[in-house]
């Protein structure tokens, strides 16, 4: 269990913690009347000259919630006139002369604890994601550390091979065809290879008739043989 002095460093955090949990209050909950118990009590911060900052503020504070637990859950109310002005009277008294930088502010602290205990009890009154009692002062854990990835290795270069050779590519993967593109692509390999065949016989023609016509004699001033190789 904390005491007053251990509860100090932490008023801040938990004071902030409290303004969020109150404005995620649910609108099922009634809103507050001006002449309600916590105007009453939060709604005046004149403090008692003759006692002090800090017997003033334990005192509104038990006035207002030292009931019974069914009395507590009745006086949790919405607006200007309720828990709106909760952490203003908090934030009041932690300022003033006898609280600030003493155990005081523990006090508050441990004001703000026992609240918190009664919005947990309280049904529907506690919103996704909110800062309760229970898992403010849970001891925390430290998140789960992931190993390094670990970059792949390339394989390691035959003796044949330059460790420094900048050339280097990946191997390239044929794509996958339909049957539609590999029909096409056979049908324009067939054509080029007539073409070829075509060629091929025309070549070996004009070879024929060339050697004819040099036998001939005609060797010579034959322009449209000119670029023809004789085999």
């Amino acid at each position: 269990m904390f005491d007053d002095s251990q509860l100090v460093k932490h008023f801040p955090a938990m004071l902030k913690a409290l303004r969020i949990r109150i404005a995620g209050l649910p609108e099922s909950l009634p809103l507050a009347s001006s002449d309600g118990p916590l105007a009453r009590y939060f709604g005046d911060l004149e403090i008692d000259v003759e006692e002090g900052a800090r017997y003033t503020a334990n005192r509104q504070w038990e006035r207002a919630f030292q009931v019974s637990k069914e009395e507590q859950q009745n006086r949790i109310a919405r607006g200007k006139y309720g828990m709106d002005l909760v952490c203003p009277f908090l934030e009041f008294y932690s300022r003033q002369e006898g609280i600030r930088d003493t155990d005081g502010v523990g006090m508050l602290a441990r004001r703000i604890r026992d609240l918190n205990s009664i919005l947990d009890a309280l049904p529907n009154a506690t919103p996704g994601g909110s800062v309760s009692a229970t898992n403010f002062f849970a001891p925390r854990t430290k998140p789960a550390t992931r190993a390094p990835t670990v970059p792949a290795k390339r394989p390691a270069d035959s003796d044949e091979d330059d460790a420094n050779d900048k050339t280097y590519r990946p191997p390239r993967h044929t794509p996958v065809q339909s049957e539609e593109e590999s029909e096409s692509e056979i049908t324009v390999l067939d054509g080029l290879s007539d073409a070829r065949s075509s060629m091929a016989a025309t070549t070996a023609a004009n070879t024929v008739v060339t050697k004819e016509l040099l036998n001939a004699g005609f060797g010579e001033g034959v322009d449209f043989l000119e670029g023809i190789t004789i085999h």
